[in-house]
């Protein structure tokens, strides 16, 4: 619940800069003004609770091809949607793109950053950085596989090494 309450803070404080015109006002109400303007607050509780969840995952599940692929999976799909979407009718929402569908393309497929065309949505930021922890995991359930079996982790992968050096077997 309090990951929705994270990610419902910065969409709504995304919202309020986004916004132009009449909509400003809404800074002006008291206690909704400074909510939207303290929703990058949300953005670290998102990472750390997400951070959970993702090594969670990574502990269930059985190798890192089907990690990497299950998280690609709900990753993309909702992704690409949003960005047709924000590509169909954001223009009439929010500032014009001055490239549309290299933007699009960038976005999609999160290369922005590399490429440096604006992206469709300027929060796409967030995903870099949950696919490079994607990355790390997947590396590390390559890795050290044991270590995400328990959840003591890397102590008992250790142990277990030692063990084997102990025994006279080889790793």
């Amino acid at each position: 619940m309090l990951r929705y309450v994270a990610a419902v803070m910065v969409a709504v404080m995304h919202w309020g800069l986004e916004l132009n015109g009449p909509y400003q006002r809404l800074y002006s109400i008291p206690v909704v003004g400074s909510l939207i303007r303290r929703g990058g607050l949300g953005v670290p509780i998102f990472f750390v609770i997400s951070g959970f969840v993702i090594l969670e995952s990574a502990r269930r599940a059985p190798g890192w091809k089907s990690f990497a692929f299950a998280r690609m999976t709900r990753l993309f799909p909702g992704l690409i949607a949003c960005m047709v979407v924000v590509l169909a009718v954001g223009s009439h929402f929010i500032n014009a793109y001055q490239t549309p569908i290299s933007s699009f393309f960038n976005s999609v497929f999160l290369t922005f950053t590399i490429t440096h065309v604006q992206p469709l949505a300027t929060q796409l930021w967030t995903l870099v950085i949950e696919l490079k922890f994607y990355a790390a995991m997947a590396l590390l359930l390559w890795v050290v596989p044991m270590a995400f079996k328990s959840r003591a982790g890397l102590i008992l992968a250790e142990k277990s090494r030692e063990g084997r050096q102990d025994s006279g077997g080889r790793f």
